[in-house]
């Protein structure tokens, strides 16, 4: 996926997610979290497939699943950005969910 997925830099919201399908083993999928620690947020749009065809499901709970799909790895990413919270911002590091006061 690493051919894929490289022109997602220009998202800087997947700037560091590309790392997760380089490895050259085959995921299959794509996860992305508001934090840097277990338990995961899993409350963002998510992405499964491979170089040649990619689905964008919404997170679990949410009831219209599939937001994308047939794509192909830049339109999946761009996809997901597109799908993003309006309160999604970088990662806090730490497990979900944040603390309630969180002070820099």
């Amino acid at each position: 996926m690493e051919e894929g997925i490289e022109g997602s830099p220009s998202y800087p919201t997947t700037r560091d997610a590309s790392a997760d399908w380089s490895s050259g083993a085959p995921h299959g999928a794509l996860s992305f979290h508001r934090n840097t620690k277990d338990p995961w947020s899993n409350d963002l749009p998510f992405i499964v497939g491979d170089v040649e065809s990619c689905i964008v499901y919404a997170p679990l709970g949410v009831p219209q699943r599939v937001l994308g799909e047939s794509l192909t790895p830049q339109e999946a990413a761009a996809w997901v950005v597109v799908h993003l919270p309006s309160d999604c911002g970088p990662a806090f590091d730490g497990p979900w969910p944040p603390p309630e006061n969180i002070i820099d």
